[in-house]
């Protein structure tokens, strides 16, 4: 089953990040218990729940790269969005407070400086 990022709310997904780092952290926790163990007595942990392990330790890394990439492009595009609000509402206010004749020549300077 494939986890729909996309669809997820950020407050969902950040949810889903912070439980899975800690779930990470765990699983990693455990291995290095577990390699430790072996190097002090010379038995080495069951190999399947060594296996089991790194393919747990694996696929939430994963899932953490995926969510984290989907929440880049969220505060990238948020931030995009408020530069573009800002700019609107700058504009806007400047129209409001200067005479038109400026107003247009200000406009032609930043069109041709924009070319």
């Amino acid at each position: 089953m494939r986890i729909k990022y996309k669809e997820m709310s950020t407050d969902e997904l950040e949810l889903m990040r912070d439980n899975l780092e800690d779930k990470i952290t765990t699983i990693k926790n455990q291995i290095d218990i577990a390699k430790s163990e072996s190097q002090a007595n010379g038995e080495f942990s069951d190999i399947e729940w060594f296996n089991k392990a790194r393919a747990a330790l694996r696929i939430s890394g994963n899932h953490h790269q995926h969510i984290i990439r989907e929440l880049a492009k969220r505060s990238k595009s948020e931030r995009a969005e408020k530069t573009k609000s800002f700019n609107d509402r700058f504009v806007d206010i400047v129209r409001e407070r200067v005479d038109p004749e400026l107003f247009s020549e200000i406009i032609n300077e930043a069109k041709l400086t924009c070319q």
